[in-house]
């Protein structure tokens, strides 16, 4: 007897019990397979050449929309992101596959059937660029036993790869303060602050991560966060000197720059008790040698190598955490106050607040099209 199709539920929803935990792709034993897809234009199968475009530009339109729905939860990347390629030709590199990729990509999709063919040659181009032999890095992180049989497999990759020298590029880049508002529909903003301090002719040491932990927990937290009502607020020093402030989901804008430019005013008055001075390196050390995954072992492992950063260095960085005293912390204002003169800021935040403080920026963009 048919079933009234009325009463067929179109939407089935299951708990996360009643979720399949294995999958059977019934094709490759079907007796009488599906139709092929059929050319509307031959009316004949379709090639597997000819569904190319097709799925290239689905790809294309779901990386541009992943793009802008990230941006409401990762918006102060993007700004940490467009500061460090205010101050040096890596983060201007690296900045490159933020907003400017996204343009990009919306740029293509305006005139998809021009780009199409371009890119597949530009592709057929830099393809034996990017998987050649030379300067190639392979890590691997995996017991003895699965890295032997690894490293027997390793060379019979390797000898499908092509191996041209191909001459060093230099990348032109026009990096400088900016000091960008990115215009959005936003309700709060999403403030950063940053500069180089080895440029200005200071060094790392591990007492700045020290005054991360200091910034975060007491600082900020009661600045930005308790008394502005941020969601967030939180501070970054790197080994090559880029330094940065920011903070999330911000109702404020103006008033958290001053709270930052007012940094190193306040470490020239800290003064805490010697039981919270050690809290705050037991803190920081919780982090700098937290429980790894092997994976993450081995990522952290891969980046130094690639950074040059020695064991002895990351040695010498503890040791300075575990001796760094409050005398440490007040010498640091003198960096931060340097690096705040310099004035590197960039915005993320509502469209209307943002023209209402235009004279705070350099340009105002629109981000999201």
């Amino acid at each position: 007897m048919a079933k009234d199709v009325n009463t067929i539920p179109y939407k089935t929803y299951l708990t996360e019990e009643e979720m399949p935990k294995q999958w059977y792709n019934i094709r490759a034993d079907m007796e009488k397979k599906p139709a092929p897809l059929v050319n509307p234009g031959t009316l004949k199968p379709m090639a597997a050449e000819e569904l190319e475009p097709v799925f290239c530009k689905e790809l294309i339109e779901q990386e541009a929309v992943e793009f802008e729905m990230s941006l409401q939860r990762s918006a102060h990347s993007v700004v940490a992101s467009r500061l460090s390629g205010y101050l040096s030709k890596a983060g201007r590199y690296n900045d490159a596959g933020t907003i400017d990729y996204y343009r990009f990509l919306k740029d293509f999709l305006a005139d998809f059937d021009g780009n199409y063919e371009k890119m597949q040659a530009v592709f057929r181009e830099i393809l034996p660029k990017l998987l050649n032999r030379r300067g190639l890095l392979v890590s691997i992180t995996s017991t003895q036993a699965v890295y032997d049989d690894f490293c027997g497999e390793l060379a019979s990759v390797l000898d499908k790869l092509p191996e041209q020298e191909y001459p060093e590029q230099e990348y032109r880049y026009d990096c400088g303060a900016r000091n960008e508002g990115m215009l959005s529909s936003s309700r709060v903003q999403y403030v950063g602050k940053a500069a180089n301090y080895v440029k200005l002719g200071y060094s790392y040491t591990g007492a700045l991560q020290v005054l991360e932990t200091i910034l975060r927990y007491e600082y900020f937290w009661a600045q930005i966060r308790v008394q502005g009502g941020a969601y967030g607020a939180f501070t970054n020093f790197q080994r090559s000197g880029f330094m940065y402030f920011g903070s999330y989901r911000d109702p404020r804008l103006s008033e958290t720059l001053d709270v930052f430019n007012g940094t190193a005013e306040f470490l020239r008055a800290f003064e805490i008790s010697d039981r919270e001075m050690d809290k705050y390196i037991i803190g920081t050390m919780s982090h700098v040698d937290a429980p790894l995954t092997p994976k993450m072992k081995g990522c952290a492992a891969a980046e130094c190598y690639i950074r040059n950063v020695s064991y002895a260095d990351r040695q010498r960085s503890r040791d300075q955490i575990l001796s760094t005293g409050q005398e440490d912390i007040r010498a640091l204002a003198e960096l931060v106050d340097a690096c705040m003169k310099q004035n590197y800021l960039c915005v993320f935040g509502n469209e209307e607040k943002l023209k209402e403080q235009r004279q705070l920026f350099g340009r105002l963009i629109s981000v999201v099209e």
